[in-house]
């Protein structure tokens, strides 16, 4: 039993090292995809020649899904075998196939194939020659015929192929998993689950003055640019239609997503982005952000600052106690508590008086006692 393992184990790892394993990204409806009448209008057609281009590395091929609209992800299964490296010249009988080909056209025009074709460092053997000379269609008709199904490079993460015989391959669409977002009870919170991203509510939170906060919100830093942080945004309103929904922000990018559901500063709700951004900054990257808040009905807003203080120019609300008030600070040239330790230590016994009732000293009326009349008085308690 043991040997029958080993020997299974060792026919898989042969079929591993016969293929490559590849991933192109592009539309959902594969006989549309794999539509060669486009061929040669890639940059790389020069190099590798005008096929349809895999990578070996998935990432570098989720790369081109952002830019198409409903992209599918495929995977396909290469032959090593007919695969030729035009910049190493390998393997060697291919490299004679190219030369015999652009030896061909040397013959027909009289002319050198290679002049103005990106040089190789081996010299010769370059597809190049043949689709300029050819073009992209001609050309790759005549190299399938030499026997060579596709061309690979070198990159940096991983290798990039240009295939050109798609038969030669075994191409499927990726079953990627599902998207749609995921609910689940957790204790007291809410989850939302999506694939790369998860978003957790406390319901009826204190803190947040009896709303639904957001305690976190997090999209993998590779599934970013996707659109799933609205997706799972979107779920908690479609959860809680109505309802007040409050959430800290601490990134520009989680708060350009909430702001673009509907979500609006607490601070300033009528507060465009680059308003919000400000505020954003000003509190050292961190923001409240609301939907649904009644406070404006409530009339809190409304109320106007006591004697001697103003609204804050910029952050005109503040949140104290859960709830949203109109933030007042105190006028310039009016003299606070918290500024003048002499007025805080003669205010201490008397809570009965408005501290911006107070004034300077040279507008007060109040008479001083001279200096002798209160010796005279403290030696007559002795």
């Amino acid at each position: 039993m043991k040997l029958l393992l080993e020997n299974w184990r060792k026919l898989l790892k042969e079929e591993e090292e016969q293929y490559y394993i590849a991933y192109h990204c592009g539309r959902p409806d594969i006989e549309a995809e794999f539509d060669l009448d486009f061929l040669g209008s890639g940059e790389g057609t020069h190099i590798l020649g005008p096929g349809i281009y895999f990578a070996t590395n998935k990432d570098i091929a989720e790369r081109y899904c952002k830019y198409r609209e409903g992209a599918a992800m495929y995977k396909a299964e290469i032959p090593k075998k007919g695969i030729y490296n035009p910049t190493t010249g390998e393997p060697r009988d291919l490299r004679d196939s190219i030369t015999s080909i652009v030896e061909d056209i040397e013959k027909k025009t009289g002319r050198d194939p290679y002049r103005g074709v990106l040089s190789l460092a081996h010299g010769k053997g370059s597809i190049g020659a043949i689709v300029k000379h050819y073009g992209p269609k001609k050309a790759r008709e005549l190299i399938i015929e030499a026997g060579i199904i596709g061309a690979i490079e070198e990159i940096s993460a991983g290798k990039e192929i240009a295939l050109f015989d798609l038969s030669a391959a075994r191409i499927v669409p990726v079953q990627e998993r599902p998207s749609k977002v995921q609910v689940s009870r957790e204790d007291d919170k809410t989850v939302f689950k999506i694939d790369g991203g998860r978003l957790v509510i406390l319901e009826n939170s204190k803190l947040a003055g009896g709303a639904h906060s957001v305690l976190r919100f997090f999209v993998d830093e590779d599934k970013r640019g996707q659109g799933l942080g609205k997706k799972l945004i979107q779920a908690v309103l479609d959860e809680y239609p109505g309802e007040e929904i409050s959430a800290q922000v601490s990134s520009l990018a989680s708060l350009k997503a909430f702001m673009s559901m509907g979500f609006a500063p607490s601070e300033k709700p009528e507060a465009s982005f680059g308003e919000a951004k400000e505020i954003f900054d000003y509190n050292s990257g961190s923001l409240n952000v609301r939907i649904n808040d009644p406070v404006e009905k409530e009339g809190r807003l409304q109320e106007k600052c006591q004697k001697g203080y103003k609204t804050h120019p910029t952050r005109k609300t503040k949140i104290m106690f859960g709830k949203r008030y109109r933030n007042c600070v105190k006028a310039e040239g009016s003299r606070t508590v918290k500024a003048d330790p002499k007025m805080k230590r003669y205010l201490k016994d008397r809570p009965y008086m408005e501290p911006d009732g107070m004034q300077e000293d040279k507008d007060s009326k109040v008479k001083k006692v001279p200096k002798k009349k209160i010796i005279r008085l403290r030696r007559s308690k002795k």
